[in-house]
């Protein structure tokens, strides 16, 4: 397979969308696939540049999913979608690539009919869940019925139902769900030394606004004061880490909660804590961390945010609570907290799960699937 990469996003940052993209274009390539990236995405770009993949750093505006973004779109379109099409008839005639795979909307909406003018089999990705960036997006209208001429790809049966909701045809949205490197996340013994040797509750994540952090550490104010052994390990950062960092002193829990900052090794983070917690408000498509910390053989604790309730399997492999509900998080914890042996059912119950559902090999043998049809 030949396959063009096309990404000219809003904003960059690196998240969970973007290592599915490494991640699976890694994958491909070992399995003797070709694939081209041009885009604009400052993350993408110097990602692939660093592997020695195929790049064209290529401007088109930015996407519609901002007020300016929208008029700056609707201004340029008619020039983008011409340099799209000599874009596309390059790679097609150079590097002979068939495949267009598409990752953010604004190559959605201008690439994709120049796109099978010239014979490309197009395909969709969304690994987003679909809020009011495009249920009101004033191009919802073009983006479904565009949407007839692709093949959608999203992460989680959540999802495509949002996109069924929006119009799409059921038999155009195609679920595969990430996969999970299983050599690499895997159960280890806990080590001598560990980042605490009491109980430990932990997280991976950005620390943003919709990831709810600051709900945990209200949930957690709730468990020290069952449990006051119990320590809080968060690992990431992001804007809102200041924020949270003061609303943990404020609840008097400076010394109970520990912010890690980055983790290069996430692996042996979760190895070393006790109950992985992801508690998101919104946005949450999968939930990549969760499952994660499952492969490890954790229990998850995690709220009803659309694809992590397929992750998780409530009361079988961790403890499912409503979004945002800081009592229900708490208890959840609490009862993990106190029974070792619930902890060590739920977590063997995990790993089972993403062996079975969530790893790269079944990842890439569906995306594999899918582009030869």
């Amino acid at each position: 397979m030949n396959i063009l990469i096309l990404k000219f996003p809003h904003n960059s940052a690196l998240g969970g969308g973007e290592l599915h993209t490494l991640q699976l274009f890694s994958a491909l390539q070992q399995r003797d696939h070709k694939f081209y990236l041009a885009s604009s995405c400052s993350v993408l770009l110097p990602e692939f540049i660093k592997r020695k993949w195929p790049v064209q750093k290529v401007w088109l505006g930015r996407e519609p999913v901002s007020i300016s973004g929208l008029i700056i779109f609707t201004l340029l379109s008619p020039y983008l979608c011409w340099r799209l099409f000599f874009l596309l008839l390059k790679y097609k005639t150079k590097y002979k690539t068939d495949k267009l795979y598409c990752l953010s909307l604004t190559e959605k909406l201008l690439a994709t009919v120049p796109a099978k003018l010239l014979g490309y089999s197009v395909y969709w990705m969304e690994h987003l869940r679909i809020e009011r960036w495009l249920r009101q997006n004033p191009y919802r209208f073009l983006y479904v019925w565009l949407s007839n001429l692709t093949t959608t790809i999203t992460v989680s049966q959540a999802v495509k139902r949002q996109l069924v909701d929006l119009g799409l045809k059921d038999k155009n949205v195609t679920v595969i769900y990430n996969g999970i490197d299983t050599g690499k996340f895997k159960p280890d013994p806990l080590p001598s030394t560990r980042y605490s040797q009491l109980p430990t509750i932990g997280t991976v994540c950005r620390l943003c606004p919709e990831k709810g952090v600051d709900y945990l550490i209200k949930a957690f104010q709730q468990v020290v004061k069952q449990n006051p052994e119990v320590e809080l390990q968060i690992a990431g950062e992001g804007p809102e880490k200041e924020n949270l960092q003061k609303l943990a002193s404020e609840l008097g829990l400076k010394d109970k909660v520990k912010f890690l900052g980055f983790v290069k090794n996430t692996p042996k983070f979760l190895n070393q804590i006790d109950i992985f917690a992801l508690t998101p408000t919104r946005r949450e498509a999968f939930g990549i961390a969760a499952a994660e910390a499952s492969a490890c053989g954790k229990p998850v604790v995690t709220t009803n945010i659309s694809g992590l309730t397929e992750v998780v399997e409530n009361n079988k492999t961790g403890l499912v609570v409503e979004n945002k509900n800081i009592e229900q998080i708490s208890s959840a914890l609490v009862k993990l907290v106190g029974d070792e042996n619930l902890r060590q059912e739920m977590g063997a119950s995990g790993q089972r799960r993403v062996e079975k559902y969530f790893t790269v090999e079944k990842m890439v043998g569906k995306f594999e699937e899918v582009f030869v049809k």
